[in-house]
């Protein structure tokens, strides 16, 4: 229990101070519970999580519950103590509880850690903006566990990063204070959040509510540079490209720092119209204009930058995480010696989230410093201190040096490697080097209890056709839960497309009581689709079966065609059955539509 909850009282502590609230209740406690899919959940004073959190020391190596621990115990002022007085308020919930783990992690693992933590919430909210945008306070939707989305938590815990960045630390916090001191143990609405903020600072801030909670999408900016050498002047425009008939024009205060080779300028700006040009005085031209100099905007930025030495810069002098993160970025795409070396040299950086990011973004580098980078993830992968990385280096070695390089060597070694995510890096880049060596492994492995290692074996599997591998997903089917069975649940469903009608039959079972059974709907649908695509599948070899028996005359050849049609049809008749009863018992609109599209 204390290797899984290691910091559980140091958090206590902490939040109780940053807070200005001590902890509101007499204990708590934290259980761990089995076939729990929601991941966990904050009841007062007995938290339970489910069994993704439960491991041994090799899987805690990659799998430290530090942010689902934050996450529920932050809930316990923020959802327990002050709670939303409708789902449709839900983010005073679970905003407050996703911009926790930020806290911890600053607190506890530095700035560079919680701004990588944060910029992961941004990825998932942007992710999720290309199918939906909806309103942060949301008095419409068609079923309670629409709210539970990456608006409520990823985009909210943005929302609150900016509101603190806006305010300053002082005013945030004592503004959070005020509100979980006059509204403990009451039920709220988002205008108690906005008017404890007020009563701190004084400021009307309907501005910034209005156009994050009550609105839905968010900026998309354009930024160009020009430097004018006689009028000594630097001129950034910014443009905002939203669609301004379904997302606000926004109010954006940002910071512009101007480089120099010796000094940095800040220049505070506030962006109101569609498109601005703001001017500095600058007597040489800048090395740099560094946009948005706190990183902390929840948007979307085109960053027109033209020189590689600009971004070159951005990574040498920016001190923020998202400062390397954009300069690596930009660099990725360039041909060029100096951007390839400044990620090269990345690969060093004290942060093992740059250094990862660093080994994802050498596609260019390869291509121009081959030798030079092969060297460096031979290290990398062998000896660099953070799991993840030397998996990240194993994953590129595999993929980018497969002609006339054979590092076998380093995958057999990782197979021994104390974290299971190299584990199962090194199994599938085996397995991409030398398949049959590959495969061979994957067998001594199939009764691993580790769900990364029992993942990477349904992949491989499901590229294969040998029919022997159906008793590893039937098996691994039965021994996973939750969200550990996701992983088993694609791969099966590749693999069973593949396979003759016997094998299919006997799989139905399975994806029919997963389809029924599983509480999350992502997971239902999966289960589901299988089915689907193999009655789609069988219906299409009847129909085949069909025509051969409208043109043939030899009565031998007829009745073996007709025999096959007979068996096709009993389990074509058994996946019916299964999608009349899965209709029936579904209420998830998501998978409905999916059964309607396939009929």
């Amino acid at each position: 229990a204390k290797d899984i909850f290691p910091h559980t009282p140091e958090m206590l502590e902490f939040f109780s101070e940053k807070l200005g609230v001590d902890y509101p209740w007499e204990k708590y406690d934290q259980i761990v519970v089995r076939d729990y899919v929601s991941g966990a959940m904050e009841n007062t004073t007995g938290v339970i999580f489910g069994e993704f959190v439960q491991g041994d020391d090799r899987y805690l190596i990659d799998n430290s519950g530090v942010d689902i621990v934050a996450h529920e115990l932050f809930h316990h002022w923020f959802g327990d103590l002050v709670t939303c007085e409708s789902w449709s308020n839900l983010p005073l919930n679970e905003s407050f509880a996703t911009y926790g783990e930020y806290l911890w992690r600053e607190y506890k693992d530095g700035k560079m850690w919680a701004d990588y933590h944060i910029a992961q919430d941004l990825v998932s909210y942007l992710r999720e903006s290309k199918q939906k945008q909806v309103d942060m306070i949301r008095y419409f939707y068609d079923q309670r566990d629409d709210m539970f989305d990456s608006h409520s938590y990823a985009k909210g815990g943005r929302i609150l990063h900016m509101l603190r960045n806006n305010l300053g630390d002082e005013v945030f916090f004592e503004g959070l204070r005020v509100y979980l001191e006059d509204n403990k143990y009451q039920a709220v609405e988002i205008h108690q959040l906005r008017l404890a903020m007020e009563k701190v600072s004084g400021q009307d801030l309907n501005w910034f509510f209005n156009q994050w909670f009550l609105a839905s999408g968010h900026p998309i900016l354009d930024i160009s540079y020009a430097y004018d050498e006689d009028l000594g002047l630097q001129f950034v425009t910014v443009e905002q490209i939203q669609n301004l008939k379904s997302t606000p024009l926004y109010r954006l205060p940002v910071s512009v720092d101007i480089y120099h080779e010796n000094s940095i300028t800040r220049h505070e700006i506030v962006i109101t119209k569609e498109r601005q040009i703001f001017e500095f005085k600058s007597a040489t031209k800048p090395s740099l204009v560094n946009f948005d100099a706190e990183k902390y905007l929840l948007c979307e930025k085109i960053d027109r930058k033209k020189e590689i030495q600009s971004w070159v810069t951005l990574y040498e002098k920016g001190s923020l995480f998202e400062d390397k993160k954009d300069a690596i970025l930009a660099l990725r795409t360039e041909k060029d010696t100096l951007a390839a070396n400044t990620i090269i040299k990345a690969l060093d950086h004290p942060f093992w989230g740059i250094r990862e990011m660093a080994i994802y973004s050498l596609e260019n580098a390869i291509k121009a410093l081959p030798n030079l980078v092969k060297e460096r993830l031979i290290a990398k992968a062998q000896f660099d201190e953070k799991s993840s990385v030397r998996a990240a280096a194993i994953d590129v070695l595999s993929m980018d040096f497969k002609d006339g390089n054979d590092f076998r060597f380093i995958y057999n070694n990782g197979l021994n490697d104390s974290s299971y995510v190299v584990v199962a890096s090194s199994l599938y880049a085996l397995y991409e080097t030398n398949k049959a060596e590959g495969l061979a492994a994957a067998e001594r492995m199939e009764q691993s209890e580790n769900i990364d290692i029992i993942s990477v074996i349904s992949e491989i599997y499901a590229g294969e056709t040998d029919p022997k591998y159906q008793t590893f997903y039937e098996n691994a089917m039965t021994r996973t839960s939750g969200f550990d069975r996701y992983g088993v649940l694609v791969g099966y469903a590749d693999f069973i497309l593949g396979q003759e009608i016997t094998y299919k039959s006997k799989s139905i079972e399975t994806f029919r009581n997963s389809a029924l059974v599983e509480n999350a709907w992502w997971m239902r649908i999966i289960a589901t689709n299988a089915i689907l695509d193999m009655n789609k599948s069988i219906n299409s070899d009847i129909d085949k079966l069909n025509k051969k028996i409208d043109n043939t005359t030899d009565e031998n050849a007829l009745a073996i065609l007709k025999q096959d049609k007979y068996k096709q049809q009993l389990v074509a008749d058994k996946l019916e059955a299964a999608i009349a009863e899965i209709k029936i018992k579904e209420t998830n609109s998501r998978v409905l539509e999916a059964i309607e599209k396939a009929n």
